[in-house]
This record gives structure tokens, C-alpha cells and sequence, in this order.
């Protein structure tokens, strides 16, 4: 009886000890695949984590993807409208429009109509309001064209 209750708290233990060990990049990868994996097939538990992480796979540093977030977030835009602007437009038109100041209802119009507001023109704004129009490439090519 004691050896049986040795061995089973030796496999606890080890259990324990590998469910406890630093994540490596290998696993912080895999669990981000299966974070973007669950959030694609069940949009409205997107979260500004995964908005972060789809402005930063389309091309904007994590500094100024947590400067959209900070902005939508003192403007009350949701992490769901923004998550389908990100799959709908793409990364640059949301971090412009968001940083332009447009509205929750404004993006949600936008979407329902299918058509995006003019990137030129917002990306003026968006710049007044502290975005670096750098790194983001439709407004650094003057493109509007996103509706595609």
C-alpha cells in the first residue's frame, strides 16, 4: 500500500513539474496558432490581445498596435467590430481608421455597406492623433482601394 502510494505520488509530482516549466518560443507559437485558430472560428472572443497580434502580423510594430488598441479603447470601439475590420480591410485600414477617431457606429456602417472610408484622408488624422504613418503601407502608398 505505501508503494502504491509512493509511485502515484512520484507521477504526480512529475506531471506537475512538466505542467509547470517556462514556456518556450516553440510553445508560445503553438499556443498562438491555436488562440488565432479558436478567435477565427469564434470572432466575437476576439480580445485586444488578438487584435495586437493581427495588427503585428500585418506589418505594424507592437508599439504602434498597442497605440490603436489604447486609442479604441478610450473611443469604445470593441475588439469584435475591430477583429472584423482587421479580417474585412486589413490592418492598415484598421489602424488608421481607428486612429482617425472613427466611431464605433461609423465602423460598423462601414461594414455593413462594405466599403471603406477614404485611407488618404484619414491617414491625416490618424498622423495628428500620434500614428506613424510608416509602417503602414496602404496610407504610405496613398492606396484607398481596399474593399477587394
Amino acid at each position: 500500500m505505501i508503494l502504491l502510494l509512493c509511485c502515484g505520488a512520484l507521477t504526480v509530482a512529475a506531471v506537475a513539474a512538466q505542467a509547470s516549466r517556462p514556456a518556450t518560443a516553440a510553445s508560445r507559437r503553438r499556443s498562438a496558432a491555436r488562440r488565432a485558430r479558436f478567435v477565427e472560428a469564434n470572432p466575437t472572443h476576439a480580445n485586444s490581445t488578438d487584435i495586437v497580434a493581427g495588427l503585428v502580423r500585418g506589418g505594424f510594430s507592437p508599439h504602434q498596435a498597442h497605440f490603436v488598441i489604447d486609442h479604441a479603447r478610450r473611443s469604445g470601439v470593441r475588439p469584435f467590430t475591430m477583429w472584423l475590420w482587421l479580417e474585412r480591410f486589413g490592418a492598415d485600414a484598421l489602424g488608421v481608421a481607428v486612429a482617425a477617431d472613427l466611431t464605433q457606429a461609423q465602423l460598423l456602417a462601414h461594414l455593413g455597406s462594405g466599403t471603406a472610408p477614404d485611407l488618404g484622408e484619414l491617414g491625416l488624422f490618424a498622423s495628428l492623433n500620434g500614428l506613424d504613418l510608416d509602417g503602414v503601407g496602404a496610407v504610405a502608398r496613398g492606396s484607398s482601394d481596399l474593399a477587394a
